[in-house]
């Protein structure tokens, strides 16, 4: 929650951020990783909460625009492309003439 009367007594008043968990400092309200006054070489060390679903590229195959589509989706999009080719072929074959198989001939010639 935004209080924006906030007064300190030594300063102006401006916009602070009142926390839910009275223990929590930060200016933002949430706790973030303590670098300890390091810099990160890469994002190994931090942990990923954000956990995708096996399905959730298809979704995006039909809700996002193709700029914004990840590999999973791309991946999804080819493979929907090949089954609904593979739809139109069955579909096509069905009308498609059957060859007419060549006639043997059950005569018996005498020797």
């Amino acid at each position: 929650e935004c209080v924006f009367d906030y007064v300190n007594g030594t300063e102006a008043p401006r916009p602070r951020c009142q926390c839910f968990d009275p223990l929590d400092t930060s200016a933002g309200c949430s706790d973030t990783f303590v670098l300890d006054g390091k810099y990160l070489r890469d994002g190994t060390s931090l942990t990923d909460t954000l956990k995708t679903n096996f399905f959730e590229p298809l979704i995006a195959v039909f809700v996002d625009h193709p700029d914004t589509w990840t590999t999973a989706s791309w991946a999804w999009a080819a493979a929907l492309f090949v089954v609904f080719l593979l739809m139109i072929l069955c579909i096509c074959s069905s009308f498609w003439p059957e060859k007419e198989k060549p006639k043997k001939r059950n005569q018996r010639y005498a020797v």
